[in-house]
């Protein structure tokens, strides 16, 4: 692929929704990114496609405001006429679903320490008045330091609200990115009331994907299944889930409590 401004493209990481993301060198400083580039035909789309480019848009302009050790820092985003990118801080390792694959069994304290981080995060960013609306193991990086420690990364708020300026009036539909009945996120870790197209959710939401996400860590399942996306949604929106220690009674009461 061509450059991008001053990044150059090395090799392709993977492929999303409305783009490619690629490890690129930053020609001046030497320094890798990553470097999310969006399909050309983007760039002049009509219609849904047009929602498509303004939620990777605005991707980078609420993302952008976020400086935190914990969320991996977008540096750079530019469109011109026939091409756009987002540059965003490289990091090295594995998101939390390849380090704790589906029936694996995570040790109660690094499942704590990661979910404790993780919320630090997602607290900062609603102070800044973002949610993040699809948190998922995939979007939790695992970042390997010099010094050999691990260091939660928060990935993608691509789908992320600006509760600031939704709470605003809304002129045109570039502040509203989604609508009732719209359900946006990753079926397993949705809340209720993104499963029941809920308006006006709040922080809430990211909340309650961490509190799923801690539970798979702890007992090795999700808390909700079912073997079509209707089963499931039924399941989150009305169902209780198992008490951890049923699947790990070595769980602590506690811990019960705070995922509960």
């Amino acid at each position: 692929p061509q450059n991008y401004g001053k990044y150059k493209p090395i090799k392709k990481l993977g492929r999303g929704a409305s783009g490619t993301v690629y490890l690129a060198e930053d020609r001046f400083s030497g320094d890798n990114v990553a470097l999310k580039v969006f399909d050309p035909e983007l760039v002049t789309a009509t219609n849904h496609d047009q929602k498509r480019l303004k939620q990777f848009l605005t991707e980078a302009s609420l993302a952008g405001k976020l400086a935190h050790p914990h969320i991996a820092s977008i540096l750079e985003a530019a469109v011109d006429e026939d091409a756009g990118y987002i540059a965003l801080e490289y990091v090295s390792g594995g998101d939390l679903s390849q380090f704790v694959p589906p029936g694996t069994l995570l040790p109660l304290d690094q499942a704590i320490e990661m979910a404790f981080k993780a919320c630090g995060a997602f607290d900062y960013a609603f102070r800044q008045g973002i949610i993040h609306r699809d948190v998922k193991p995939a979007n939790v990086f695992l970042h390997e330091r010099a010094d050999g420690k691990i260091q939660v990364k928060l990935l993608d708020f691509g789908v992320a609200k600006d509760v600031g300026r939704l709470m605003g009036p809304c002129s045109d539909d570039t502040t509203q990115l989604t609508h009732t009945g719209y359900v946006m996120g990753t079926p397993y870790y949705l809340s209720p009331e993104q499963i029941l197209g809920t308006r006006d959710i709040d922080a809430r939401v990211d909340l309650w994907a961490v509190g799923v996400m801690l539970y798979e860590c702890i007992v090795g399942k999700r808390p909700f299944l079912g073997r079509n996306f209707p089963e499931l949604a039924s399941r989150i929106a009305y169902d209780a889930h198992r008490p951890m220690w049923e699947r790990r009674p070595a769980t602590p009461e506690l811990l019960q409590q705070v995922v509960d």
